[in-house]
């Protein structure tokens, strides 16, 4: 059985489990190039959402041995276009839950007591408590809409609740776990109601025909007057014309934003002179211990599943 790898941060912990497991060393290709060719022979691919291209999308297409892709992350928007029923899709969007709210909420309270502006301060030698005193906010007592309920969206809200807030209204697409409608302090509602008069909100929905473009200038306009917005999922969940006019007419007071429409983010994009606007580049997965051993763990079980025939799409 042939498997390729193809990922900057997890290979070298995954060769010697497949290895173990399915009893051959996998291909790690060591370009583009390579592993194209090398899909084609594979049985199975294990593959990171940013590695991912149209042109290793055509070539899973016409790989005639393939049979399952473990990706090593939440995103499967990537593969949109690939037709191939027979083959078995999973992900491991369980391992970056915690890493993802906790940087989530991280950008939450930077954005709530206006962080960025104290660094800013602190280059030019300048102390702002007199302009700065009456702006400041918490996350305390804040009504805070959590849109989507995954990994991620459940880590934010079991991390919400640890600072008190107001409520927390939640948006999720399946029907809700308890017939009350609640779980936890959270309530399950829908997506203009969760909206309605929030203080913050957080998406972290995955991207599908349904949530391209979910938040536009009419659902900006449901927020509080000086809301927050953090976008933890996909750049194309937003429409980013409404949310830079929201930014700069004052009716949001501030966003953050680790996900782009493209990526890297040009440096002709307008969102980058945006005073109110935390850009970070995509990076709420990374610095957490625990990932790769969650990672690990999952490709384990998928490993043992996929030996045994009883494997299950996830996406």
């Amino acid at each position: 059985m042939k498997s390729v790898i193809r990922s900057p941060h997890y290979a070298q912990q995954l060769v010697p489990v497949i290895r173990r497991l399915l009893g051959s060393d996998p291909v790690v290709p060591q370009d583009e190039a390579e592993c194209y060719r090398v899909v084609g022979e594979a049985d199975v691919l294990f593959c990171q959402p940013s590695q991912i291209s149209p042109e290793l999308v055509r070539a899973m297409a016409q790989a005639p041995r393939l049979r399952w892709l473990q990706v090593l992350g939440s995103g499967v928007d990537k593969l949109a276009s690939l037709e191939r029923p027979d083959l078995v899709i999973t992900n491991a969007a369980d391992a970056y839950g915690p890493a993802v709210a906790e940087h989530a909420v991280a950008l939450a309270l930077a954005l709530f007591r206006r962080i960025p502006e104290l660094v800013e301060a602190r280059e030019r030698r300048q102390w702002t408590k007199p302009s700065i005193d009456d702006r400041l906010d918490s996350l305390e007592g804040a009504v805070a809409a959590v849109v989507g309920y995954g990994a991620i969206g459940a880590a934010i809200v079991r991390r919400l609740e640890a600072f008190d807030v107001s409520s927390i209204r939640v948006v999720r697409r399946r029907p809700v776990p308890s017939p009350d409608g609640e779980a936890g302090r959270a309530r399950f509602m829908p997506l203009d109601e969760a909206l309605s008069g929030a203080d913050i909100v957080f998406l972290a929905v995955p991207l599908t025909g349904q949530t391209r473009r979910l938040v536009d200038a009419a659902r900006l306009a449901h927020l509080a007057p000086g809301a927050r917005l953090v976008n933890v999922s996909r750049g194309d969940v937003v429409d980013t014309d409404a949310l830079i006019a929201a930014l700069a007419s004052g009716a949001l007071s501030g966003a953050a934003l680790d996900v782009f429409e493209t990526e890297p983010l040009p440096t002709a994009s307008p969102l980058w002179a945006l005073p109110n606007l935390i850009v970070s580049p995509h990076v709420a997965g990374r610095g957490n211990r625990r990932v790769t051993e969650r990672i690990i763990g999952i490709c384990e079980r998928n490993i043992t599943a996929f030996a045994a025939g009883d494997l299950r799409s996830s996406q």
